[in-house]
């Protein structure tokens, strides 16, 4: 497992990153719920999986830690803004093309609601893709164990 503390600065180079260059883009934060809950969903599986190779094994710690926190701001970046970004551009795309070409929204309409449109689709999509992260790494089960106690079922024959 990567270790947590890289994944967690990896998380917070991410966020910094974008408020710095984004800064326009976090008035709302609803808008950027999506974005949230999916950098989660990544940051655990980065978590989970082990980037060191065989030939770092014997190299001290601190060369270690560095690799991973490299590797994991690398995997996080490309994440969000390739793959989360380019879907997210997508969604907005088809939700405009389809609610202007059907009528259901005037375009005045939709540029005062647009992040509620586009959170419509996308807020259960990145729930979607948080909730494979959890079940993919199994830490579901941790939450699942610290939240209930097992009960013993005892049941009486007559």
């Amino acid at each position: 497992m990567t270790h947590l503390a890289c994944v967690c600065i990896a998380g917070m180079i991410h966020w910094i990153h974008k408020w710095v260059s984004y800064y326009e883009d976090w008035k709302d934060l609803v808008s950027q719920l999506p974005s949230i809950l999916v950098a989660i969903g990544i940051m655990d599986l980065i978590y989970d999986n082990y980037f060191i190779p065989q030939a770092f094994e014997f190299v001290p710690d601190f060369f270690k830690r560095s690799y991973e926190l490299g590797v994991s701001i690398f995997l996080l970046e490309f994440f969000m803004l390739v793959v989360w970004g380019t879907t997210e551009l997508i969604l907005y795309m088809v939700m405009k093309i389809f609610l202007l070409s059907t009528g259901l929204a005037s375009e005045e309409n939709f540029t005062m609601y647009e992040a509620l449109w586009v959170g419509c689709v996308s807020l259960p999509l990145s729930l979607l893709i948080l909730a494979f992260a959890g079940q993919a790494t199994d830490h579901f089960n941790l939450i699942h164990k610290r939240g209930f106690r097992d009960q013993k079922i005892v049941t009486l024959k007559v």
